[in-house]
């Protein structure tokens, strides 16, 4: 087997439901009338996102994500971070354990990982959020969900994305997932698309080299630093697995 084909095999190994065979599943069934129910009657709508939109997602990460877009009228009555605050107590009221994350939270219905993000959409033409996040020292960020999706999809890198996503999870490396694609899209920019072992190479020397002191902006709103996200010290253990990782004698030691 050429290292191609087990990179392939591995991306196959870790395989995810498509995200319309998702919006059939028991779990999206039960969670969003749920969620509907808690944001009465300020939500839009209710959409799957994140990495199942992107076609990033693996499996045994987070099954389903799911972004909550609010109307701004709730603005004049609650705060981002009382709406994220509620929304944690509403899906513990449903009898979910929620686990607070940078900008989602986290619940497991019946053995599926579910990530929730509340949004408070701009008023007017645009679909532009605010979010609430929980690390970096503030509390809201501006962000547009369908830029995020559609940069992923049409960068021609999803499969190095996904495989540095299980590298990630094989390693338990706290790397955020925008931080993560935005870090590959930027690092193989202008070399040849498809090239799943030399990209995944240059992607882990990136890391264990300049990555930390690389800044990433999010595409869709210049004055959010992604990579302040994560202190030196995390970044640091990213660069530092990424340098054992790149020297493994086999394919089988870096990612199975």
């Amino acid at each position: 087997m050429t290292p191609t084909q087990y990179l392939n095999s591995i991306l196959s190994k870790y395989t995810t439901l498509p995200t319309l065979l998702l919006q059939l599943s028991p779990t999206y069934h039960a969670v969003v009338p749920r969620l509907r129910t808690w944001g009465y009657p300020v939500i839009r709508e209710i959409k799957i996102s994140g990495s199942n939109a992107k076609g990033t997602a693996i499996a045994g990460d987070v099954d389903l994500d799911l972004f909550i877009s609010l109307d701004p009228s709730v603005l004049s009555t609650h705060t981002l971070t009382s709406i994220y605050d509620s929304l944690v107590k509403g899906v513990q009221n449903a009898g979910y354990v929620a686990r607070r994350q940078s900008v989602s939270v986290r619940i497991n219905h019946v053995g599926m990982e579910v990530d929730i993000v509340p949004g408070v959409k701009f008023a007017g033409n645009t679909n532009d959020h605010w979010l609430h996040v929980t690390k970096s020292g503030r509390d809201r960020t501006k962000t547009n969900i369908d830029t995020h999706i559609n940069r992923v999809v049409n960068s021609g890198r999803v499969g190095e994305i996904r495989l540095v996503k299980i590298w990630r999870k094989l390693n338990n490396l706290d790397f955020p997932s925008i931080y993560l694609e935005e870090t590959v899209i930027n690092c193989l920019s202008g070399y040849r698309i498809g090239n799943l072992e030399t990209n995944f190479l240059r992607v882990m020397d990136f890391l264990s080299g300049s990555f930390a002191n690389t800044t990433v902006i999010d595409p869709a709103n210049s004055s959010n630093v992604i990579s302040d996200d994560l202190t030196v010290v995390e970044k640091n253990v990213i660069g530092y697995t990424a340098s054992i990782s790149k020297a493994q004698p086999t394919w089988g030691t870096i990612v199975w």
